[in-house]
């Protein structure tokens, strides 16, 4: 007998729930594990730089929003709600990093529409819909070559400086920008959550993090990733 027709919506949340031999959901470790354990194992060498120490993550910088801590495998959440998710698993654990290494500058970015491979493997729905944004790609893309050199200007600039240390600063200011706003609401804190334009988030986003780091969540969260990962790796 063959087995019933999925359609495309059954089909983008199988992707969406794959899980790895491990256990762990797919989406989750390549949009949060696997970067937690690589920012981890460079750390101590990004830190004994002497200069320019920075670390910056592209994923959705400035979509911090809905987190449940004790849900970070996302096996509840909806794929309508992931970005704001994921957005939250990357900016709490940078947080997290900033805390320890006060000398290194911690970014989350947001690249906007760019031309990539995101669609790959992503079921027919996505397919589909990648399709569409490729059609209108003309009135909101942002160019590859001007989305590498806005993400250079994000690795290398003083607007972005670590909290502790001008050694890190990097090429300093000039033609009236400043500092940028970090995730607290203060500016040069050391961890920053950058929109597509080089911008940080807004108030909103602000009050948003500004909860979930009252309520402790950042905590919670990177506890949970050690056990994950720990469990993980036993299993090899």
């Amino acid at each position: 007998m063959s087995p019933p027709v999925k359609n495309d919506h059954q089909l983008a949340s199988l992707t969406y729930h794959s899980v790895t031999t491990e256990g762990l959901k797919k989406a989750v470790v390549l949009t949060h594990h696997g970067r937690v354990r690589f920012i981890a194992n460079l750390l101590p060498q990004i830190r004994a730089a002497s200069s320019l120490r920075r670390v910056l993550n592209i994923m959705t910088g400035t979509k911090e929003g809905y987190f449940d801590p004790e849900d970070t495998q996302a096996k509840r959440l909806s794929l309508r709600h992931f970005r704001s998710h994921v957005a939250c698993l990357n900016t709490l654990s940078l947080e997290s990093f900033a805390k320890q290494a006060p000398d290194v500058s911690f970014t989350h970015s947001f690249s906007g529409s760019v031309k990539s491979g995101i669609h790959r493997e992503a079921g027919l729905l996505m397919t589909v819909l990648g399709t569409i944004f490729s059609v209108l790609a003309p009135l909101h893309r942002i160019p590859e070559d001007e989305s590498g050199e806005r993400h250079l200007f994000l690795v290398t600039s003083a607007k972005y400086p670590a909290k502790t240390d001008a050694k890190a600063s990097g090429v300093p200011l000039d033609g009236g920008v400043v500092v940028a706003i970090g995730t607290n609401g203060e500016p040069a804190s050391g961890m920053y959550s950058i929109d597509e334009w080089n911008e940080s988030a807004g108030p909103s986003v602000v009050r948003v993090l500004a909860d979930h780091r009252k309520a402790g969540r950042g905590e919670l969260l990177m506890k949970t990733t050690e056990a994950e990962t720990k469990q993980a790796l036993s299993l090899q």
